[in-house]
């Protein structure tokens, strides 16, 4: 009986032995779980900082190239008016050339 008893007693102790290792087992798995959803959040997060930073320099250079282009219009505008100006000026200037001309051809 004694022996009967030592050896369930051996039994019990090799089963609490087993869960003991098993819940370990279990422990480990779900620390290494967690850190393994951490390290996807971060890389989550990662991506869609990147990919923010990638739309907003793509906004940065889109509104650049707006920028250029509006002065390129401005300028071609500046010039124009130039060219406008000048060419009134010697249409003046030839109107009164034409004037003195007649003026002197009278004489």
């Amino acid at each position: 009986q004694a022996a009967e008893a030592s050896a369930a007693a051996a039994v019990a102790a090799a089963r609490q032995e087993a869960l003991v290792s098993q819940e370990g087992r279990l422990v480990t798995a779900v620390k290494a779980s967690k850190a393994e959803a951490a390290a996807e959040r971060a890389r989550m997060a990662e991506a869609a900082r990147a990919e923010a930073a990638a739309e907003q320099e793509v906004a940065v250079k889109e509104a650049l190239a707006a920028a250029e282009v509006e002065a390129a219009m401005e300028i071609a505008r500046v010039e124009e008016a130039v060219r406008t100006e000048r060419l009134a000026a010697q249409e003046v200037a030839l109107e009164e050339a034409v004037a003195a001309t007649k003026a002197e051809a009278a004489l």
